[in-house]
């Protein structure tokens, strides 16, 4: 799994960029977003990414931001949305847009997105409002994973995540329901607890 990229920018443009790492040049897909905090050609950038892999190939998507990972990640996780998609949505609505409107259901916020139509953004409510009481937080992810919490209690909340991923769940659907389960578990949790509470948020 590539879950980040750090190297020199070869070439950007609106809907994707190419990052040289070592001397192979990964294609990345990224939203409006991301290209806005693009450096200039040749100099050097970092991104996160999610590898996406189908039936007919692969595709690695890059984010700025950890905030627009993890809605990605919610995003494809939503019945009817695929990555294309949810591409779309990202470069349509900023996290925090995205988040107002799923609060509100702002149907017409939503379909005003580029292959949004009604049905999926009813879809998108249904599935995601629930699911992300604290999006308004996950926005302004200047909070890390384990923020105070210090070296080893990130430690374990990244291997609960990782046990959710293995169990099916995408990147942002994990952590997300990792961070609420801390947010609801008092001490320091052995990683079992914390991925049984997390898997009961995450449905």
């Amino acid at each position: 799994m590539i879950s980040s990229l750090h190297g020199r920018l070869l070439e950007k443009h609106p809907a994707e960029a190419i990052i040289e790492v070592a001397g192979v040049g990964f294609r990345c897909r990224i939203s409006l977003a991301t290209y806005s905090a693009l450096p200039e050609e040749d100099e050097t950038v970092a991104l996160l990414t999610e590898l996406i892999i189908r039936d007919d190939g692969a595709d690695l998507y890059g984010f700025a931001e950890e905030a627009e990972r993890t809605l990605f990640g919610l995003l494809t996780a939503v019945s009817g949305v695929g990555p294309r998609m949810a591409q779309g949505i990202l470069s349509g609505l900023s996290v925090e847009e995205f988040a107002r409107a799923l609060a509100a259901e702002d149907l017409v916020t939503l379909t005003g997105i580029k292959g949004v139509g009604r049905k999926t953004a009813e879809r998108l409510v249904l599935e995601l409002k629930e699911k992300l009481p604290h999006l308004a937080e996950v926005a302004g992810e200047a909070v890390p994973l384990a923020e105070e919490q210090g070296e080893e209690a990130a430690a374990w909340q990244e291997e609960a995540v990782l046990a959710l991923r293995s169990l099916g769940y995408g990147t942002g659907e994990a952590e997300v329901a990792v961070r609420r389960a801390v947010e609801q578990m008092e001490g320091e949790p052995t990683v079992e607890a914390l991925v049984k509470r997390a898997l009961t948020l995450a449905r």
